[in-house]
């Protein structure tokens, strides 16, 4: 009897439980939303605009430090205490000029006597640049910035300073009594430096807080003290406003700040948005992979198998699957495939090494010079190839026995792997009895010596040839050539260049002396590259002779 029962699908279950899976991860994507991190930014905030007024505070404390140097330098000066007292009137000429006000970079200088009347007043007017000097209306702006200031004998430091206002322009001041240079003596007078709060002040401030700065003159404000700018804080904005106060508590000015906080940090920001939208058509994404879950690797296994048959290479299935039976699929064919694999590298091998000699053969040789070539071209190392040939081999196969011979040349081989062991040179047999090397960084003092090891090498083995009428024992015939000063000029060149000019050379050899060696400098070919390389004729050596 047919079950009417009916299952349910992996779609179905797959979008249920996702779908609960989602909704958990909204509500604890809110949860730390809004009880953690929102918190968090508006703590960070807050303490970051404290940080911004309390730089702004230092910013206008450095601002007076630096003028009062100023004043310092000038209130400490024998001259100026002379001229208060009456005793250098040519002082104000020589001073109380608008260059001198320049270079300090203040706008008003007064000198004051002790009953802090104004003895000379010079104003800088920054429109024109005019020079007031003793108008009546500074009476009012010194008694503004001297107050009650009066020197105190005990203490030479002491300073008056703070914010005034002059037609309905806002300034910072600072007071020295003015001594003798010595600082001692009694004072003689008051000098006051005044400077404008203009940009030029507010953007040494601005660069200094990191916040940008306006001076205002039309907004009221309550009254804070600067050193309370910190602790009256009214929560996170964007902008506020601070009052610069003079010593006798008026508002001369009020500081705009717009703090670098772009906005206040939101309960439910754009990623959070995005996060739970995300999380909300989650389930249905996960439905139609699901309906994909087993027809999309079948159909990308299919696809592998068509490109292997087009390359004619094997390729491994790489695609991490759900269900263990397709996973055990895939696992034996990626295994038929490393054997497969394994067994073409091996093919590939035995394709590039001699089978008697087992060192590399001609292919494998050519295709190590063209690398090599191209590599000293770019690092600008030295190149030789060295071909060499074993004197009257056929002689010796005719004496001996090819069974001899082919020992012959194993221990040709042999020996030649044992002098050449860098990982930078390589060895390979050309062909029949004759051999190559390719030598990288080699001088010639250097390549000349290496061929003499071999000679050297090859006589210490005693290989018998009776029959050589060149001498009782196995010799060879080297040829080598050599590009001293690689460069950009191989480009015109070919490597077959280098190797046919190193048969060149040994065939010098081998149809003079024999167990010889010969050394050639490289010709180029190409007529614009001749001059590029040394010119010197080849250079011969045995130790037979």
């Amino acid at each position: 009897m047919k079950s009417t029962k009916r299952n349910l699908s992996l779609g179905t279950f797959v979008l249920i439980n996702t779908a609960l899976i989602c909704l958990l991860m909204i509500l604890i994507v809110l949860a730390v939303r809004v009880l953690v991190m929102h918190p968090a930014f508006i703590e960070q905030a807050e303490e970051l605009q404290h940080r911004e007024l309390e730089s702004i505070h230092a910013g206008f404390a450095n601002e007076f430090d630096s003028l009062d140097v100023q004043v310092d330098d000038w209130a400490t000066w024998t001259d100026t205490a002379d001229f208060l007292r009456g005793n250098k009137p040519e002082y104000a000429d020589d001073n109380l000029i608008p260059e001198a006000l320049d270079a300090l970079k203040i706008d008003m200088l007064i000198l004051s006597d002790l009953q802090r009347q104004p003895v000379s007043s010079t104003w800088v007017d920054g429109t024109d640049g005019s020079i007031l000097i003793q108008q009546p209306a500074f009476i009012e702006l010194t008694n503004s910035v001297l107050g009650n200031f009066s020197f105190v004998p005990d203490d030479p430091e002491h300073r008056h300073a703070g914010f005034t206002t002059f037609n309905g322009t806002s300034f910072l001041f600072v007071t020295r009594a003015v001594l003798s240079s010595t600082r001692e003596g009694p004072a003689a007078g008051y000098l006051t430096m005044v400077r404008r709060v203009d940009g030029t002040v507010l953007e040494r401030i601005s660069r200094v807080a990191r916040v940008d700065l306006s001076l205002l003159s039309d907004v009221s404000i309550e009254p804070v003290p600067e050193t309370q700018w910190t602790s009256v804080f009214e929560g996170l904005q964007q902008q506020r406003h601070r009052p610069l106060m003079s010593r006798e508590g008026r508002v001369v000015g009020v500081l705009q700040i717009r703090h670098t906080l772009d906005k206040i940090p939101e309960r439910l920001d754009l990623l959070t948005i995005l996060i739970i939208s995300f999380l909300a058509v989650l389930p249905l994404l996960m439905m139609m992979i699901t309906s994909y879950l087993i027809l999309t690797p079948i159909r990308r296994a299919n696809l592998v198998v068509a490109k292997m048959l087009e390359i004619g290479r094997p390729i491994q299935i790489r695609q991490s699957l759900l269900f263990t039976e397709l996973n055990q699929l895939r696992d034996s064919f990626n295994s038929l495939v490393h054997l497969v694999e394994k067994q073409r590298v091996k093919l590939i091998q035995k394709s590039n090494i001699d089978g008697l000699t087992d060192i590399a053969n001609r292919r494998a040789f050519q295709e190590r010079l063209e690398v090599e070539w191209r590599r000293s071209m770019r690092s600008g190392s030295s190149l030789s190839v060295v071909m060499l040939d074993i004197d009257h081999f056929k002689l010796f196969n005719d004496s001996y026995g090819h069974v001899a011979g082919d020992d012959a040349l194993i221990k040709v081989a042999q020996m030649l792997s044992s002098q050449v062991q860098r990982t930078s040179d390589f060895v390979a047999r050309y062909g029949g009895e004759e051999f190559a090397l390719i030598l990288v960084g080699l001088d010639y003092e250097q390549l000349e010596q290496l061929m003499l090891n071999i000679e050297v090498a090859l006589a210490s083995q005693f290989i018998e040839h009776c029959s050589s009428p060149t001498s009782q024992y196995l010799t060879v015939s080297m040829g080598a050539c050599m590009i001293e000063k690689p460069g950009d000029w191989m480009i015109n060149e070919e490597p077959r260049t280098l190797l046919r000019q190193a048969d060149e050379a040994q065939y010098l050899i081998k149809h003079s002396t024999r167990s010889s060696f010969n050394i050639a400098q490289f010709q180029p070919e190409h007529p614009g590259n001749a001059a590029l390389v040394t010119n010197a004729a080849y250079r011969q050596a045995s130790l037979l002779d």
